[in-house]
């Protein structure tokens, strides 16, 4: 599915077009701080209160299923949603734009343009129709 959305992404760009894109990086294993803290606050606009947080519920190699889960006071019950994301590596996300015919042009580890390391939160691709 990556791949041929990568394709149809590189068909609707003219050549030397560019496609900048974040993904997560596996390497920070981000979901391992997932469950259930921290926990998010806010206020809604009638003042009440909603808590929101993560539950892994499970692993199995690149795909990382868990729960977004918000509950109040003023619900009669808690809302989820489940999601399931798939953290793929830099270099298999460059050989598969490689094959889309996008040539990497820039990564970074953030959007605030730090370079691409171990523990960065995120993978920041720009990539030019080749």
């Amino acid at each position: 599915e990556i791949c041929a959305a990568l394709r149809a992404i590189r068909k609707a760009l003219a050549r030397g077009g560019s496609f900048s894109f974040e993904t997560r990086n596996p390497t920070a294993r981000e979901w391992e701080h997932w469950n259930p803290e921290p926990a998010s606050v806010i206020t809604a606009p009638d003042g009440t209160t909603v808590t929101s947080w993560r539950r892994v519920d499970a692993v199995d190699g690149e795909l990382v299923s868990f729960r977004n889960i918000h509950a109040s006071d003023g619900w009669d019950a808690r809302r989820e949603s489940a999601s399931t994301l798939r953290f793929v590596d830099s270099g298999w996300l460059n050989r598969a734009l490689g094959e889309a015919r996008f040539a990497v042009a820039e990564q970074f580890g953030n959007w605030e343009r730090n370079s691409l390391a171990a523990d960065s939160p995120e993978i920041i691709t720009v990539a030019r129709a080749a």
